[in-house]
């Protein structure tokens, strides 16, 4: 069963390991991004999004941001887009091809948005979904109660 530890540790691992990511959070970034912590750029953060159970599938969505920091006047914005875009499509292509010894789907239709001075931190970068699909079996049997009672 896919668990929202489990996967919050996979993008750990993945934002650790991938050699341009400087930093990495988890969780409501906002204090992080007005001027909370120090922050190394570029940075992926990641967010909870509403989930579903959609039919036998319990779907966690994760927002991911990956941003740059741009200069003044934004003389750098088309390098910070461009650069942070190929992470963004990194990333993708790390999770569609993630082993997470489950039977879990992602979705492989995703829509990049752009931001640009953004935050106190004047950043700018991308943001996108991915929808994490993990079979829901409706399995009382799985449920950790005992003697249930009968209606």
């Amino acid at each position: 069963m896919l668990t929202l530890n489990k996967l919050v540790i996979a993008i750990e691992s993945y934002a650790s390991a991938h050699k341009q990511i400087k930093s990495w959070f988890f969780g409501d970034p906002w204090d992080e991004l007005n001027g909370g912590q120090s922050i190394h750029y570029p940075m992926l953060f990641g967010t909870l999004q509403p989930n579903r159970i959609s039919g036998t599938s319990d779907v966690t969505v994760i927002r991911f941001y990956i941003c740059d920091k741009s200069k003044k006047g934004l003389r750098n914005q088309l390098e910070v887009l461009s650069d942070c875009k190929q992470i963004c499509l990194d990333t993708l292509i790390y999770f569609m091809q993630y082993d997470f010894s489950e039977l879990i789907k992602i979705n492989s239709e995703v829509t990049l948005t752009d931001f640009v001075d953004a935050f106190n931190d004047e950043v700018a970068g991308w943001y996108f979904d991915i929808e994490f699909s993990a079979i829901f079996e409706w399995d009382a049997c799985s449920i950790p109660i005992t003697n249930p009672t009968t209606i």
